[in-house]
């Protein structure tokens, strides 16, 4: 080897190695480098829509490397999370993508600090080393009220919702900050969700957490217990979830929760009651506050009444004694 061969060997070597270091980086240690976790999430992020009346304004920025989560920011960051997906029996490889909003409270019905919703895609591509541009979504998975009796998350092949190559369009409800795939959906809960007045949100950045137990970015905060994140960083798309999807007689948008209708009705019925009765309670505390005020203003002049009569009395009797 020649002195300029040496020279440049040297040069180069640590570079490439570096470039190779960079590339293959897996912070979260789930067999995906950290790079092409970004591109993917980049590529699929959905179009959020936000209430301009929302309570809470905007989904919130929470400090890095703090155990507990701690929201800085109300500016619209939206985290990230890219995983390994079982292949059920399907020929390609598969991954599945979340996306979290993270809002510093539910001020719904019943309001509450802290709030963790999401939405998911599985996407395919034909071999696990393809590049980002080569991976393809199935299907979309909207987050809404889960695991309770007023669950209304759905599904929906990604055709049927404009979201193969890019993220579909995903509807926030006010306050509550369910996520829907269609505005029409957004009140398929219990009645609390409201998807009115919306507008765009710009993301203020997209943020990779990692994986539980090996957060990225100081996201130690995702396996706190004053949330449920860790929760909803499991995987999303069973065999019975695909099995919904791919049994829905036409295209559209499939309810994937096993809550009871007649609960829902009711539990629907239960927040108009709730908000009538809120109403006629204030009515009523108004109605009985002017009743109170009236019999006080009468009590008051029944008083002076009968304290002058009886004034006038006994200076009567007393004129009558003397």
């Amino acid at each position: 080897m020649d002195k300029f061969s040496i020279i440049f060997f040297l040069l180069f070597f640590p570079l490439q190695t570096n470039l190779a270091a960079a590339i293959s980086e897996d912070s979260d240690r789930d067999g995906l480098a950290d790079p092409f976790e970004q591109e993917l999430l980049a590529r699929f992020l959905p179009k959020f829509m936000v209430s301009a009346k929302d309570c809470d304004g905007l989904p919130a920025e929470f400090q890095g490397g703090m155990k507990e989560p701690r929201p800085v920011a109300k500016n619209g960051t939206i985290y990230g999370q890219v995983f390994k997906s079982a292949t059920y029996g399907r020929s390609g490889a598969f991954i599945e993508i979340h996306y979290y909003h993270l809002w510093a409270a539910d001020c719904g019905y019943t309001g509450h600090a802290l709030d963790v919703e999401h939405v998911s895609t599985l996407v395919v591509a034909s071999h696990s080393d393809a590049p980002a541009a080569a991976w393809k979504a199935l299907y979309w998975f909207s987050g809404a009220h889960e695991d309770t009796s007023c669950d209304a998350s759905h599904g929906a092949r990604a055709p049927d919702v404009g979201g193969e190559l890019s993220g579909p369009t995903v509807w926030i409800s006010a306050g509550k900050h369910a996520s829907f795939l269609s505005p029409e959906t957004c009140r398929g809960g219990c009645g609390g969700d409201e998807c009115s007045e919306m507008r765009a949100l710009t993301p203020h950045q997209l943020v990779n957490l990692g994986e539980p137990g090996f957060p990225m970015n100081g996201a130690d905060w995702i396996g706190s217990s004053k949330w449920k994140l860790t929760a909803k960083m499991q995987p999303d798309f069973s065999e019975a979830t695909l099995a919904s999807l791919d049994g829905a007689e036409k295209p559209g948008i499939v309810p994937l929760n096993r809550s009871q209708a007649s609960i829902k009705a009711a539990a629907r019925a239960g927040f108009s009651t709730g908000n009538a009765l809120s109403i006629a309670d204030n009515k009523t505390d108004d109605a009985l506050d002017a009743s109170a005020d009236a019999a006080g203003r009468a009590l008051n002049k029944s008083q002076k009444g009968v304290g002058g009569f009886l004034k006038r009395a006994w200076r009567g009797v007393v004129g009558v004694l003397k």
